[in-house]
């Protein structure tokens, strides 16, 4: 029993750890509570002093998130300059392996929990079984960025529906608040509710 709970536990640190990404010695770190106006400049100078960064993704925003998530990728050793170059390239050596994980911890070490443009961060190593909202998220705006025509056909579906609640009777949120209202202030003031001005 002992033993499986240990296995398990190495392999999900393994699996957390995967520094290796297209021959680029890399790691993963998740940032949530970022202000909803942040920038990628903004979120790079932030890391820039622990690591050189390889990518900043950020996670598709709903008009009512006050704040942001993302996804920083720092590396270790020297990036290619073209796509070829980087598929061309030998996997990372084991040096360039610690040394990435060593700058990855000293990151998530120095920015966790601290005070930036009024929010507290939370920074840690991404890990592969993120909570399915924000994999179903990454993984949806990953899409909607590549193809367009399946964004303009999510919106258009998006719209519909809420056309759809707004149109149905069996939906009249606002109207059994209005009415309930109504009622309140017509028993309170001991009339009829017909005799209450719209």
């Amino acid at each position: 029993m002992f033993r499986s709970v240990l296995s398990r536990t190495s392999a999900m640190r393994r699996l957390a750890f995967k520094p290796q990404i297209r021959n680029l010695a890399c790691s993963t770190l998740f940032v949530k509570h970022l202000p909803a106006k942040v920038t990628e400049e903004k979120v790079a100078l932030l890391f820039d002093e622990y690591s050189p960064i390889y990518e900043i993704r950020f996670l598709e925003q709903q008009p009512q998130d006050t704040q942001k998530i993302a996804f920083v990728k720092i590396y270790a050793g020297e990036l290619p300059s073209t796509v070829e170059e980087l598929a061309q390239c030998p996997p990372p050596e084991a040096w360039e392996i610690d040394e990435v994980t060593q700058r990855a911890v000293k990151a998530v070490n120095a920015l966790n929990n601290i005070n930036y443009e009024g929010k507290k961060l939370l920074v840690s190593h991404a890990h592969r079984n993120m909570p399915d909202s924000i994999q179903f998220n990454a993984k949806m705006s990953l899409r909607k960025a590549q193809d367009p025509e399946y964004a303009a056909i999510a919106e258009q579906s998006r719209q519909d529906r809420r056309s759809q609640r707004k149109n149905d009777p069996d939906n009249a949120y606002n109207t059994g608040y209005k009415n309930g209202y109504k009622d309140g202030i017509a028993e309170g003031m001991r009339l009829a509710k017909s005799e209450i001005v719209n």
